[in-house]
């Protein structure tokens, strides 16, 4: 620790997993692993280096590729940051890359593009713009909302277009709510609602 080292800036961790790490002279070690989506306190910033201070005084390095400040909001770049998680497992109140519930998994690729959305599918549906009722209007990065019961929305998925769609359930995986496609799962057409 440096007792006169103080935050500069705040940076979100953007790599699926960043390792931060420790250094004494020539010798490094992994102080901590932090998750896309994780905020750093950052005393210095040099060319490919981030020096970052913990709360409880410890000061670390990572990469600078691995945290960035600035934010990216366009539908395309939020259906690549999406598709990063593919394979993720499914965690129920999962919010991070070690494991992501359905809703966590939609907050957090917004997150990391710098859109704030509430935690849970119902409030993302309740605060969402009704865009159609048909899945097939949806463009990449709309919103999915489903409900098995058909009265309350109990799961919510990212739209890539042309009737595909992100989401976890298992885990982070690719389905399709068209009979004509591969990955069509016919459950996720039965129970869709809308769009948003």
């Amino acid at each position: 620790t440096v007792d006169d080292a103080e935050p500069a800036d705040i940076r979100m961790v953007t790599a699926m997993q960043a390792s931060i790490e420790m250094r004494f002279d020539d010798d490094a070690s992994t102080l901590s692993l932090v998750p896309a989506g994780g905020y750093l306190d950052v005393v210095s910033s040099e060319a490919e280096e981030i020096h970052v201070i913990f709360p409880d005084g410890r000061l670390g390095w990572l990469k600078n590729d691995e945290a960035f400040t600035s934010h990216w909001r366009d539908r395309e770049t939020i259906a690549v940051v999406a598709k990063l998680f593919l394979g993720v497992p499914y965690f129920w109140g999962g919010k991070t890359s070690y494991g992501l519930d359905c809703s966590g998994y939609v907050q957090l690729v917004h997150k990391l593009c710098g859109i704030s959305i509430p935690r849970d599918s119902v409030e993302q549906h309740d605060q969402g713009m009704r865009l159609s009722t048909d899945h097939r209007d949806a463009r990449a990065g709309d919103l999915l909302f489903f409900s098995e019961t058909g009265k309350r929305i109990s799961h919510v998925g990212m739209s890539l277009g042309d009737g595909l769609i992100l989401h976890s359930r298992g885990m982070v995986t690719l389905n399709s709510l068209c009979p004509e496609h591969p990955h069509f799962r016919p459950a996720l057409r039965d129970t869709f609602v809308e769009v948003k």
